[in-house]
C-alpha cells in the first residue's frame, strides 16, 4: 500500500505540475503567435506532459500488482484516459467556476464552500477514471468496480479532510489575504497529494484480492 501510494503521488501529482508547468512556459514562448493556436500549444504539451506521466504511473502500478508489463497499446489507453479526464474536469472547472462563485454569493455560500463543492467532486472523477483504466490495464477479474468505489471515495475524502483542515488553521480559500499568498494554489497541491496518496493506498489494497479473485 505505501509503494503504490508514493508510486501515485509522485508519478501522477509530479507529472501533473511539469505539465502545467510546460503548458505555461510554452504559453509565454509563444505571445507572437495568434491566441487560439498558442493555447492549443500549451494545452498539448501540458497533455503530452500528464499523458507520459499516467503512461509511467501504470506500467510502475503493473509491477507493484504483479502483472505482466502491459502492451503499448494499453499504456497509451491508460495515459489518454488519464489525461482527458484531467484536462475536461479542469476545463469545466475553468468554464463553471466563476459562475458558482457569483450563485453561491447570492445564496450566502462563501468562496471557500463552493471550492469544496467543485473540487471535491472533480477529485473523485478524475481518481476513479485513472484507477478503472488501471483496472482495465491490468485485467483484474472485477477491479474496475472495484476501484471506481474505492479509489473515488478515498481521494476525495482525503482532499475534503486536508482542504478542511487547512481552512481550520488559516488558509481559507477566498479570505481576503488568499491572493497575496497564493492560498488556493497552495490548498490545492497539498490537498491533491494528499488524494494521490490515498488513492494510491487504495488501489495498493485492492489490487492484490482483486487478482486472486
Amino acid at each position: 500500500m505505501k509503494v503504490a501510494a508514493w508510486i501515485t503521488a509522485r508519478d501522477l501529482v509530479g507529472g501533473l505540475i511539469l505539465g502545467i508547468a510546460t503548458g505555461t512556459a510554452v504559453d509565454e514562448l509563444g505571445k507572437l503567435l495568434p491566441l487560439p493556436l498558442r493555447r492549443s500549444f500549451s494545452a498539448l504539451a501540458a497533455l503530452g506532459i500528464i499523458g507520459v506521466a499516467g503512461a509511467l504511473w501504470a506500467r510502475h502500478m503493473a509491477h507493484v500488482a504483479g502483472a505482466p508489463p502491459p502492451s503499448r497499446r494499453r499504456e497509451i489507453v491508460t495515459a489518454v484516459s488519464f489525461g482527458a479526464a484531467i484536462v475536461a474536469v479542469g476545463g469545466l472547472l475553468a468554464a463553471i467556476e466563476p459562475a458558482m462563485v457569483a450563485r453561491g454569493g447570492e445564496s450566502g455560500l462563501q468562496i471557500h464552500v463552493v471550492y469544496s463543492l467543485l473540487f471535491v467532486p472533480a477529485t473523485f472523477i478524475v481518481a476513479t477514471v485513472g484507477a478503472l483504466a488501471l483496472g482495465s490495464m491490468i485485467g483484474a477479474q472485477g477491479v474496475e468496480a472495484r476501484f471506481a468505489i474505492v479509489t473515488g471515495v478515498c481521494a476525495a475524502l482525503a482532499f475534503l479532510v486536508v482542504d478542511l483542515s487547512m481552512d481550520a488553521i488559516g488558509w481559507r480559500v477566498g479570505a481576503p489575504d488568499a491572493g497575496r499568498r497564493a492560498t488556493m494554489l497552495v490548498v490545492t497541491f497539498v490537498s491533491m497529494t494528499a488524494a494521490a496518496l490515498s488513492a494510491g493506498g487504495a488501489i495498493g489494497w485492492a489490487i492484490p484480492s482483486s487478482r486472486r479473485t
